[in-house]
């Protein structure tokens, strides 16, 4: 099949597309095709057609938690419909508010006795991945900021809360997002991410023990704390800056934090403060964990290609 080249303006040459190959291909005025150029040939594709992913997933036991963490891994994975079949009225109560809160752009479409459906309704763009994990990374800094006014003595619950639901649900989604894009660093971005969420749901599980507790901390362990968010900082300025000098002074401070400050704390407090000192040394130890993978994810993105 010949076409011939049809100069358009100063520099460009135009060929027309045949009317059966863009009516195959469902394609009309302002789609997009690819270009491929292979050794001394011009290679032209229609967009990708992505087939459907679908889970069917089946409960058998009622826990919220294993029901949450069910739906959740199937979502980061990359599954655009979960069929889901569940045995009570309790177990659907359940699937709704983690496909509420869990799932962003996700919607349960049908119910139909014990089985229900849950789809991709408006999910954002892929392209809005890194604008969306930098609401993670500043929405952890809000938490450790509530958490300390929590810790002396103010009354931030329900904001609290609402940050922890955020900062899940957007982590899920760029979990799923790295997931799809299927590259060669997505093992280690998993990894950092990971790491970085057990960090935060530590800072999460020590607002909550101090509220219901309703305990007021002493100036040492609030200085502590005040430790915990310098490591956050370094991590958090470190991957907005791609500043490995900070991640690698991270080391550093958490062996002070942890084999120094908080030993000593250890051997003056009892009860109930020694559960806060402990919860804000885990916080420390897994935010230097995330800042390994880190100093990965940005030496791979400096190596020769």
């Amino acid at each position: 099949m010949k076409r011939k080249l049809v100069k358009q303006g100063a520099s460009t040459l135009m060929i027309s597309i045949p009317a059966k190959w863009a009516k195959d291909n469902n394609l009309d005025k302002g789609a997009e095709i690819d270009l491929e150029i292979e050794n001394n040939n011009l290679i032209v594709k229609s967009e990708e057609k992505k087939s459907e992913k679908i889970a069917r997933l089946k409960i058998s036991t009622g826990a919220e938690s294993s029901i949450r963490t069910m739906i959740t891994n199937a979502y980061r994975l990359g599954y655009s419909k979960l069929i889901i079949t569940f045995n009570n009225e309790q177990e659907l109560k359940f699937i709704k508010k983690s496909t509420k809160i869990n799932l962003l752009g996700f919607e349960i479409t049908d119910i139909k006795e014990n089985t229900c459906t849950i789809e991709n309704i408006t999910e954002p763009s892929n392209e809005h991945v890194e604008k969306i994990f930098l609401k993670v990374l500043f929405s952890i800094s809000e938490l450790l900021k509530s958490t300390k006014e929590q810790l002396q003595g103010l009354e931030r619950k329900e904001y609290i809360n609402e940050l922890e639901e955020k900062i899940y649900q957007y982590d899920n989604f760029v979990r799923r997002t790295h997931s799809l894009s299927k590259e060669e660093d997505t093992p280690i971005k998993w990894i950092f991410h990971s790491q970085l969420i057990h960090a935060q749901r530590e800072v999460f599980f020590l607002a909550k023990f101090v509220e219901e507790n309703k305990i007021k901390v002493s100036k040492e362990i609030i200085k502590l704390y005040e430790e915990l968010e310098k490591i956050y900082e370094n991590l958090k300025q470190g991957y907005l800056k791609n500043d490995l000098k900070r991640l690698e002074e991270i080391h550093q401070m958490e062996k002070e934090i942890i084999l120094i400050e908080t030993y000593k704390l250890f051997e003056k407090t009892k009860g109930k403060e020694n559960i806060i000192i402990h919860r804000i040394a885990s916080a420390v130890r897994k935010f230097y964990l995330s800042a390994s993978p880190l100093i990965g994810l940005q030496l791979w993105n400096t190596q020769e290609k």
